[in-house]
């Protein structure tokens, strides 16, 4: 099995870890090769990915025993189901659903995988999905200078301005008519 990169190649195995419900370690995980074993110290599970000789391509190699022994830890829980890996998988359906709520990230979790993921975890991936979306409320205020600017420019006879605390450098007002 080949992938294009070493972040493609993390992303398929913790997805594969997810899917049949067991929890890994990293042995050794450096951007030319990756080592993983599994949760349960009397299982075989074994994954060696390296880094292919063109420099980018990573591949699994004949040394790996991807056959469990074991039933896994992870029955209805996965630590490796973090925010980030939530919000990867659900920001379809939040772009597509602007009405989603944090609790149906939750049930879609559910149903697709089959792992109950914390409130705070999915509350953390859903404002992750909402920022990609939407943007950053701190991102929006760094540009109110250059925004009242534009306005001035676009209609010369209209007031715009802009006040920020000098010491903090922190968005304190606009006023715009």
């Amino acid at each position: 099995m080949v992938w294009g990169n070493v972040f493609e190649a993390r992303t398929f195995i913790r997805n594969y870890a997810i899917i049949n419900k067991f929890e890994y370690y990293q042995v050794k995980n450096e951007d030319y090769r990756l080592r993983y074993k599994c949760g349960d110290e009397k299982c075989e599970w074994m994954c060696y990915v390296r880094k292919n000789c063109d420099g980018h391509t990573m591949e699994l190699k004949n040394t790996s025993n991807l056959t469990h022994t074991c039933r896994g830890k992870a029955m209805d829980k996965n630590k490796l189901a973090h925010a980030g890996w939530v919000a990867n998988e659900v920001e379809q359906l939040v772009r597509s659903v602007r009405s989603t709520r944090p609790c149906d990230v939750q049930e879609a979790i559910w149903t697709k995988y089959g792992v109950n993921v914390s409130y705070s975890t999915i509350w953390n991936a859903w404002t992750i999905c909402m920022e990609m979306i939407v943007g950053s409320y701190d991102k929006g205020y760094i540009v109110m200078p250059e925004l009242t600017v534009q306005v001035l420019l676009a209609n010369p006879r209209s007031i715009s301005t802009c006040s920020i605390d000098l010491m903090t450098n922190e968005w304190t007002g606009t006023c715009i008519s």
